[in-house]
This record gives C-alpha cells, structure tokens and sequence, in this order.
C-alpha cells in the first residue's frame, strides 16, 4: 500500500500532466476554432464573388438581350420600309401593265382594220 506521500505525489503528477492535456487542449481549440474562421471567411468571400460575378453576367446578359430586341426592331423597321418601297414599285408597274396592255389591244385592233 503506498504511502500518503506517495499518493500525495502520484496526485501532483497526475494534476500536472492534467494542466499540461488542458493546455495542450485549449491550444488546439483555439487553433481549430481559427482554422473554422478563417475557412468560413473564404467560403464567404468565395460566395460573395460568385454572386457579384453573377450579377456582373446577369447585366451583361440583359444588355445583350436589349441590344439584340433594338437590332431586331430597327431590322423589322427596315423590312417595313422596303416593304413599302416594292409595293409603291408593285402599283407603278400595274399602272405600266395597264397602259401595255391598252396599247397592245389598241395596235392589235389598228392591225386588224388594217
């Protein structure tokens, strides 16, 4: 049986190695605590970057989009004009047609009186 001083000091030494496990312990808590830290601030910034990107592609596309609708609207326009051009053509070229048309029946009766 050991003696009080014994277990006196087998107390001391384990309360030692008890301060030094705590020590050592608080020492990785810290450090782990930081590491999670400092990993949430770049998942953070990380995500914030990805949605300022985002938004950059999300203007440029809808710029796009109304640069594509104004081409579109100013090439329609351009469809309607010449649409009107050719039928102003179409009508002229009717008159013409006409007019061709009373001459040929006009000469084909002065060749048959002939």
């Amino acid at each position: 049986m050991p003696t009080q001083e014994e277990r006196l000091t087998a107390v001391e030494n384990d309360l030692k190695q008890f301060k030094t496990e705590m020590r050592r312990f608080k020492t990785e808590t810290v450090t782990s605590h930081q590491d999670s830290n400092m990993n949430l601030m770049l998942v953070k910034a990380t995500v914030d970057g990805s949605y300022d990107r985002i938004a950059s592609l999300r203007n440029q596309l809808s710029d796009f989009r109304q640069d594509v609708l104004d081409r579109f609207e100013r090439q329609e326009n351009h469809f309607d004009a010449q649409d009107a051009h050719l039928d102003m053509h179409d009508k002229r070229f009717d008159v013409v047609d006409k007019k061709l048309d009373q001459i040929l029946q006009l000469l084909t009766s002065l060749t048959n009186k002939s």
